[in-house]
Formats: structure tokens, C-alpha cells, sequence
């Protein structure tokens, strides 16, 4: 989770929600910001920093840092601010490090923001939401930090498919705190975002170089790896 410095620091620079001070403060401007993020992003307008906006916010904001070509943490800072305004001075834009309308426009991103598909698992045929949820057994989260993307599910109902063997999720959605505890883990690892999965095929290999080479072939993934005793996969 952000911090609430880190947090209103966000929000003022990307598309402005925020209008006041920076000072780590929840009051009244800070909670009409977060509302406002949250309508535009289809999540719970309470007010309340969660953890699904803060997934979100974090999310967003790394998509910008990586078209401004900084590093993509999700937290504005200094560098993400000075890659920015060198982005906008080189767009032909006014130069002053907020991620605006005109500059998500010229980063080809959405200047207005469409919330994660649902997954509707009335339809999902081979697994259930409960397979995804993060293991941390509820010490951090509710188990569900985050949406489960819906062409995640989509990918490995069409790998259950094309294999015809059951399929087990060691790993799926991650909270933070959860990721943090786990050896060799990204701290923006795409678990954290729903967007991730480590699976098995029952009956073969832990670590199956076929089934990597299988995500690797299909469009929607944006990696795949093993040796770790599972198979990783996330999409774009």
C-alpha cells in the first residue's frame, strides 16, 4: 500500500484529483479525491484508501511512467515528474509534470479510464474464484486484493481445454504483504494485479517447459517461466 503522502502525491499528479497540500493527512480533499478516482475507475466510491484502489492507482500510474520511459514503481516521485515534463516539452505540450488529459492522450492511453472486465463465473467452466485467492489465509487481506482479470481466466480455460488434464493454481492473486513474504518475488509482480497465475498440469512435470512454450505462443501472455515448481504465466 501507498503511503498517504505518496498516495496524495499520485492523485494531484495524475489527472489532478488531489488540489491540496501534501502532507499525509485523510481529511476532506483527500476523501473527495479517492472518491473521484474511484468512480472513474468503477470501484466502491467510499472514500476509503483499500486495496483495490490502491492497486489500481498504482497500476495506472506505472502505465504512464513506462510510456515516459521511467521507472515503472507506481509511485510519483521526482524522476517520474522530471521524465514527464521531458515527455510533455517533447509532445509539444506544456511541460508541467501532470498527467492530464492531453498527456495521457499523446502516451496512447485511455484519457478516460474503463474499469477491468468482470469475470463471470457462472461461465467459467473448468475453475472457481476461490482458486485464485491469495493464500496469505486472510492475516493481511480478504484474499481478494485485487479483480481477477478476466483474460487471465479466459487463458487458462482455453489451456484446461487444449491440454484435457486437470489444472491446479498454486498461486494467484497476491496481497503485498503476502508477496513480500515469498523468495524471488517481484515487488511489482503482475500476482499483485490479478493478472498472474503459477499452475500445474496434474499428472506432469512440476516444471513443464512444454506448457511455457504453450503461453508463449498465445497473444494475450505477456510472460511465461519455470523451475520453480510450477509454471508462472500473466497476461498483458
Amino acid at each position: 500500500m501507498l503511503t498517504n503522502k505518496q498516495m496524495q502525491k499520485n492523485l494531484k499528479y495524475y489527472k489532478s484529483y488531489y488540489t491540496g497540500e501534501i502532507d499525509g493527512i485523510v481529511g476532506p480533499l483527500t476523501k473527495t479525491a479517492v472518491r473521484k478516482f474511484q468512480k472513474e475507475y468503477g470501484l466502491t466510491q467510499d472514500g476509503i484508501y483499500g486495496t483495490k484502489t490502491d492497486g489500481k492507482l498504482v497500476s495506472v500510474v506505472k502505465q504512464c511512467q513506462k510510456a515516459a520511459g521511467t521507472t515503472a514503481d507506481g509511485i510519483i516521485g521526482p524522476n517520474t515528474i522530471s521524465a514527464v515534463k521531458r515527455f510533455q516539452k517533447k509532445k509539444g505540450l506544456t511541460a508541467d509534470g501532470i498527467i492530464g488529459t492531453q498527456t495521457l492522450q499523446k502516451m496512447n492511453l485511455s484519457a478516460v479510464p474503463q474499469p477491468d472486465a468482470e469475470v463471470n463465473w457462472n461461465k467459467v467452466k473448468y475453475f472457481k474464484k476461490a482458486e485464485f485467492k491469495c493464500d496469505c489465509n486472510g492475516k493481511y487481506c480478504d484474499g481478494y486484493p485485487s479483480r481477477i482479470d478476466a483474460d487471465l481466466v479466459a487463458l487458462l480455460e482455453k489451456t484446461r481445454a487444449h491440454y484435457g488434464k486437470a489444472m491446479q493454481i498454486t498461486s494467484g492473486l497476491r496481497c503485498k504483504k503476502r508477496n513480500a513474504q515469498l523468495a524471488g518475488s517481484s515487488p511489482v509482480s503482475k500476482h499483485l494485479e490479478g493478472k498472474a497465475a503459477d499452475v500445474w498440469i496434474v499428472g506432469t512435470s512440476a516444471n513443464n517447459n512444454e506448457l511455457v512454450h504453450w503461453f508463449q505462443t498465445q497473444s494475450e501472455v505477456n510472460y511465461s517461466y519455470t523451475g520453480f515448481g510450477a509454471v508462472h504465466v500473466d497476461v498483458k
